[in-house]
């Protein structure tokens, strides 16, 4: 079990630098900076490359064992999962910086260091920066975590009960790390292109459904393509304007909540049709429905609709 034993702390272990620049005028003093570069996945091949070999690794231990053997071990996962969840937490319920000293103190909020080891954080180095980079660093790399989290869970009860095995997380089990949560600066403006999609009548359970990630009632239809729908949900999960979920339980979100319209016909989403525009990139839209660009103002990423949608959005 000793892979198996390393995975899970590598997976909760942070690696922070602190790094110096060069001041651009002469005279200043050097910046002194948090950088989390080498441990973002989508930034560095080397960290992803390190995952894969231990999850590979912690899979082949987790096999020598017997099968309620492996679901016991497989149950220390969800404590891991647990303390993800709590990350998201706390990032959802802080108000989003504006400048340098607002970037640091949004950090510290996270209470990263409660949740998992962290190497390198000073915690009386409030003169070290946390530029907005470093902060999406972070949740890069606790996004790609959960997602190595579940793949491991994945593959082994592949083998152990591949009878059981569905495309999707079960919802009844969890949905993996929940709904997703929808910033909340966003939301006017990714409600206000989402409900034209909708009929007047659901249009009310759809921003029910966007703020509580739930719905008691039967699924919504979006009046488009379904590949628009998937793809502007997947832009915004890629700009982390969603967070508290993977992309798996993306996807199972939607395959719950959600069908669409065909011609004349309402169609339900599959399980392989989600995965390949969300997860796998296999489909492409070539008519999505929004864009998320960057406020120069503000830092913030805002959520427009394309042009194609504001000259051709139809009422239903």
């Amino acid at each position: 079990m000793e892979h198996f034993k390393k995975f899970l702390i590598r997976l909760q272990t942070f690696n922070i630098r602190v790094l110096t620049r060069k001041p651009h005028n002469v005279g200043n003093p050097e910046m002194r900076y948090y950088d989390l570069t080498h441990e973002n996945p989508v930034m560095t091949l080397s960290f992803r490359n390190e995952m894969k070999e231990l999850s590979e690794m912690a899979v082949t231990d987790l096999l020598n064992l017997t099968p309620s053997q492996t679901q016991y071990q497989l149950q220390r996962l969800d404590s891991i999962r647990n303390r993800f969840r709590q990350f998201w937490k706390n990032y959802y319920k802080l108000p989003a910086p504006l400048d340098e000293q607002e970037s640091r103190q949004f950090f510290f909020g996270l209470n990263l260091e409660d949740l998992f080891i962290v190497e390198g954080l000073e915690l009386d180095g409030y003169n070290i920066n946390c530029p907005q980079c470093f902060i999406d660093d972070v949740c890069d790399s606790v996004r790609h975590r959960e997602e190595y989290l579940n793949d491991i869970q994945k593959a082994v009860g592949q083998i152990i009960s591949p009878e059981k095995e569905s495309p999707l997380p079960d919802s009844s089990a969890g949905n993996v790390n929940g709904a997703p949560i929808i910033k909340e600066h966003i939301f006017p403006q990714l409600f206000a292109i989402l409900k034209d999609y909708f009929s007047q009548e659901e249009q009310g359970n759809l921003q029910i459904l966007l703020q509580s990630g739930k719905l008691e009632t039967s699924q919504l239809t979006f009046n488009g393509n379904g590949n628009q729908l998937a793809d502007a949900f997947k832009q915004l999960y890629e700009a982390n304007l969603i967070v508290g979920c993977t992309k798996a339980s993306l996807e199972h979100w939607l395959l719950q909540y959600f069908a669409y319209r065909d011609k004349d016909k309402i169609k339900r989403f599959t399980g392989k049709y989600l995965n390949d525009i969300i997860s796998s990139d296999t489909r492409n839209c070539q008519s999505p429905i929004l864009d998320i660009k960057k406020n120069r103002e503000s830092g913030q990423f805002e959520v427009l609709p394309t042009q194609r949608t504001k000259r051709n959005n139809k009422k239903y």
